[in-house]
């Protein structure tokens, strides 16, 4: 997801006037090679560990949305003025 998301920041007109933003060799040819080789890795990847990366992945996501949700300053100041 990194790979292509370089391509796409790359076109984003935010980041054209910076001069060291996102810069890659062999740009866009890298990136995109980058994404599809990863993407073949992927695919060669069992069921089973399919299954036991999402079944960490929503774990991962309870514990940093509870962590987040608990801890969030902009939620606390919207209680405090809401008293």
């Amino acid at each position: 997801m990194v790979s292509i998301g370089i391509v796409f920041l790359r076109q984003n007109p935010a980041f054209k006037d910076l001069d060291s933003a996102f810069k890659v060799p062999f740009y866009p040819v890298l990136p995109i090679v980058s994404f599809i080789l990863c993407l073949t890795l992927m695919l060669e990847l069992k069921a089973f560990t399919w299954i036991a990366f999402f079944i960490w992945l929503v774990l991962g996501l309870c514990v940093y949305f509870s962590y987040g949700y608990r801890h969030s300053v902009v939620r606390l100041r919207y209680k405090d003025e809401n008293k």
